[in-house]
């Protein structure tokens, strides 16, 4: 009797203290908010998953705010992006996002749109004594690794000296986890140092995954698409007193309409699971759904991470960062003036007498000294800006993502003509004795007269947009676009002399590389990892060539003698084509080794040397006989735009995170 009497004393007690543990784990209960990650509009299925995600939180009232971490559309065409606009704008709780590198890398605007639509790329916001902050991931327009644009560092700062209590806690949004394949993650991390960052929670990789950035809990976010299942899914984020707890809430396919009312069926349930033996009843509600949850069913799974939040991070004591040592092995290759723009950089250079004309991402056109830096004149858009100047005679073209080409004196600065074509450009000018050839990503190639602006002829056959400058070569221009073609056009009339397509997905398309000529071979490298050699005159394929071992992507070059066309590759190495061979032939294959490498910018020559740039900023000098190390030197960790000699001992030189350089060599 004894026994029995404590055995319902203990399991009185037991409930008791289950219940009390219950109740102020319900109490402890902070906030809850929805991450939304990788929801690609424009891809099949990908509208339907998201307004089921949105008709679901909407359907959880003890949901407060959404996350979306990037990705949102698959190309960052103004038309998806007014999609998504549209689909987010159904949501009853507030919502904030960033871009991801499909919103910007094969933007048709250049992330301009992005900006425009939702009103900006960087976030800020503080929620019951928590403050939250997001910002661009890039890469902006050129491929590469990821990078936080130089203007959203400068955002970043000016917002950290408006919240001076180092106290208060921090969650870091970006679309890229927070290391290395983001040239510049270091400058995130150091720059939250010593706040009281809590998490840094990303996208990108498409799947639910606990990280660590240098002792930063990192989060990870599933793709809001369904994949391999029937319809997608998204996270529920718990904030208790002492956790950060991530529940993924899915979809699978069910029966039928009705909600069934036992948690862990088909029911909309309003909170979540807290761990795996903690399960609350959703509050009553209607046992209907919304019409577009009709047959549909969703779940909230178990927590899978869960992160202590009371303390202030142990971060690791000597993290990596971008080296420059072997600067110090070509003590001769100097720095002689250097500008760090407060924003990105994402053209070449125009040479203008003793001047240079460059462009920014904050839409400004801009001349300095050659000698020595200084300043000289700006002019401003209205639009970022990855345009390459062209000068011709006293004059430089400057197409913009505002949708203007600009013509300014180059010795002024002052505006000559300026010509509407309503809708953003990202591709460079080209020339050809007084005209100027413009692609935009209005499905327009346009030529203009380069005094008065005056339109020559407008070809309104291009099928999607123009990244690329354009070539022009005796009496055709030539160019790709990202929607799988390559045009010869009639340099006089603009007609379509041929157009070439091999490609069978976009982003394959031969749209980013500069092409070249030598004798009548036309060279295109591209995304899909061939080089073809087409004939310049009727575009049929001279040879084609995919080396398994020797990937080409989009950055190659061509000799002063048009004897060799040079080729970078994604293994790194860098290649020398017979460009006179019937055949494709290797003269050499260097013997320097870059590492995985994916910057499409060009390859230059002077002199006997060649200049090859790269995507972690480093410029790399070959020699053109065999392609040995002449020296190297790195500038930056970001992208290099362009390496453009000006003489046998001076080059210029930019880097994508607003870094203008003049080496002595």
């Amino acid at each position: 009797m004894f026994r029995i009497k404590s055995l319902s004393l203990c399991l009185v007690f037991m409930a008791f203290l289950c219940c009390r543990i219950k109740g102020e784990q319900q109490s402890d209960t902070l906030f809850r908010f929805a991450h939304i990650s990788d929801t690609h509009i424009g891809t099949h299925g990908a509208d339907t998953d998201l307004q089921r995600t949105i008709d679901d939180i909407n359907n959880q009232p003890y949901i407060e705010f959404v996350i979306v971490s990037g990705d949102i559309t698959e190309f960052g065409s103004d038309e998806e992006l007014l999609k998504a606009k549209s689909l987010f704008g159904k949501l009853n709780k507030p919502w904030h996002l960033v871009p991801g590198n499909h919103d910007t890398k094969w933007s048709e605007s250049g992330g301009n749109s992005f900006r425009k639509i939702f009103n900006n790329e960087t976030f800020s916001f503080e929620h019951k004594g928590f403050w939250f902050i997001g910002t661009n991931c890039g890469p902006n327009m050129r491929m590469g690794p990821g990078q936080v644009p130089r203007e959203n560092l400068v955002w970043l700062d000016s917002v950290l000296r408006k919240h001076p209590d180092k106290k208060q806690p921090v969650f870091f949004v970006n679309h890229y986890p927070m290391d290395s394949g983001l040239n510049n993650w270091y400058e995130i991390l150091d720059r939250l140092h010593d706040r009281n960052l809590k998490a840094v929670l990303c996208g990108h990789g498409h799947q639910n995954n606990k990280l660590n950035f240098e002792g930063v809990p990192g989060i990870m976010g599933r793709s809001n698409l369904r994949a391999k299942d029937s319809i997608g899914g998204y996270n529920i984020v718990t904030l208790t007193t002492d956790s950060l707890i991530y529940n993924e809430r899915k979809f699978p396919s069910c029966e039928g309409g009705e909600m069934p009312k036992a948690w862990g069926g088909c029911s909309l349930d309003s909170q979540p699971v807290l761990d795996s033996g903690t399960k609350k009843q959703p509050p009553a509600r209607s046992a209907r759904r919304p019409p577009s949850q009709e047959g549909i069913c969703a779940k909230t799974l178990p927590s899978w991470c869960s992160i202590a939040i009371t303390n202030f991070l142990t971060r690791e004591a000597n993290p990596k960062r971008p080296d420059y040592s072997a600067n110090k092995l070509y003590p001769d290759i100097k720095s002689k003036w250097e500008i760090q723009e407060q924003s990105d950089i994402g053209s070449g250079i125009g040479v203008y007498k003793q001047t240079l004309i460059y462009t920014t991402t904050a839409g400004s056109i801009k001349s300095v000294q050659l000698a020595t830096g200084k300043p000289l004149w700006s002019f401003q858009t209205s639009g970022k800006i990855y345009a390459t100047p062209l000068v011709m005679k006293d004059l430089t073209i400057v197409p913009g993502t505002d949708g203007n080409i600009y013509c300014l004196n180059a010795r002024t600065g002052k505006l000559v003509w300026k010509k509407e074509t309503g809708k953003p450009i990202v591709s460079s000018a080209a020339g050809a004795e007084d005209r100027v050839v413009v692609a935009g990503s209005d499905g327009h190639c346009r030529a203009l007269d380069l005094n008065t602006g005056k339109i020559l002829w407008d070809h309104d056959g291009i099928n999607n947009f123009v990244e690329t400058r354009p070539l022009v070569y005796e009496d055709k221009v030539y160019f790709g676009s990202w929607g799988n073609e390559f045009y010869a056009l009639d340099i006089e009339t603009g007609k379509t002399v041929w157009a070439w397509n091999r490609q069978t997905n976009r982003m394959f398309s031969a749209a980013a590389c500069w092409p070249v000529i030598a004798g009548n071979k036309l060279f295109v490298v591209a995304p899909d990892r061939q080089m073809t050699a087409l004939n310049k005159d009727d575009g049929s394929i001279i040879w084609r060539n995919y080396d398994s071992l020797n990937w080409c992507r989009e950055s190659m070059g061509i000799s002063i003698d048009k004897k060799q066309v040079y080729v970078k590759t994604l293994q790194g190495k860098i290649l020398a084509i017979d460009a006179e061979a019937p055949d494709r032939k290797v003269n050499w294959m260097s013997p320097v080794d870059l590492g995985f490498e994916i910057d499409p910018a060009p390859i230059n020559e002077s002199g006997d040397i060649i200049f090859i740039p790269s995507h972690s900023g480093t410029v790399y000098a070959l020699n053109k006989i065999n392609g040995a190390l002449i020296w190297q030197h790195k500038i930056s960790n970001c992208l290099i735009n362009i390496v453009h000699p000006i003489d046998r001992h001076t080059l210029i030189t930019s880097a994508m995170d607003g870094k203008l350089v003049c080496l002595q060599y």
